[in-house]
């Protein structure tokens, strides 16, 4: 089941506002490519924003409508080269053919059945012209990354977070629990929020991933109409190697 982040959508970009390690290598890829670009999983507009800025047409997918409320809020001056659509990534039916696609930041890893992961890679395939390409951002599953995933709680970060009277300090923990098994990361998320009068108020968000290894997502791919082209092992298109801690695919639509 894909979690619902509608409970969270507003502490999104607070805790990705300092990270834009990816942006550089998605921007690269669309210079190279042809057609409107397709961010599937596209959330609050993090990566979709830039994009349009560059002068790329974006159709942002997304199942969570707070998700798209926050991006809608943020794509001022370029809405006119920004579509938001709110949709299943496992029933995409846009009736349109993208350049490029891309599912950033592991989002692909939501998908927790081998049918969701099809339908969405089938579905993807289907939504790109011939010869368009598939950028997918997965985390590897290294040994280190597996053994942090031991169930302690973590405290993540702890910032001002803008409120009614003033700011709020915001905190974020997280537990994960990787079980080896099944191939399934099951994560809890809690923020805590601390107004000026010192209440607390606290949202709690579980969710199970999937974790993929990387010739069983080189088959997939495969399967449902791609050519992996290459497969890095960060944003700066590094070589892949086991101690890599993403698997990039570059995948080309049959």
């Amino acid at each position: 089941m894909i979690p619902s982040y509608n409970e969270i959508a507003q502490y999104y970009d607070w805790e990705h506002q300092r990270f834009a390690d990816d942006l550089q290598m998605y921007l690269g890829f669309a210079a190279g490519s042809n057609g409107e670009i397709l961010d599937a999983a596209c959330g609050t507009g993090r990566t979709l924003v830039p994009l349009a800025e560059a002068g790329y047409r974006v159709t942002g997918v997304d199942s969570s409508p707070a998700m798209l409320g926050e991006a809608r809020l943020k794509v001022g001056a370029v809405a006119r080269r920004v579509k938001l659509v709110c949709a299943d990534l496992r029933a995409l039916a846009l009736r349109h053919r993208f350049g490029m696609a891309l599912v950033a930041l592991g989002s692909f890893h939501h998908l927790t059945t081998l049918a969701d992961q099809r339908s969405a890679l089938r579905g993807l395939s289907e939504q790109l012209a011939p010869g368009g390409l598939l950028i997918l951002d997965l985390v590897n599953p290294a040994p280190e990354w597996l053994a942090a995933g031991d169930g302690a709680l973590v405290h993540q970060l702890t910032g001002p977070f803008p409120g009614e009277s003033g700011p709020d300090l915001l905190s974020k923990f997280v537990a994960r629990t990787s079980i080896f098994e099944t191939q399934s990361d099951h994560q809890l998320l809690i923020y805590d929020r601390t107004l000026p009068d010192g209440t607390v108020s606290r949202r709690v968000l579980r969710m199970e991933l999937r974790f993929l290894f990387r010739f069983e997502a080189e088959l997939l791919l495969g399967e449902e109409g791609f050519k992996v082209r290459d497969v890095y092992g960060g944003y700066g298109l590094e070589p892949y190697d086991g101690s890599s801690s993403r698997m990039i695919y570059v995948a080309e639509r049959q």
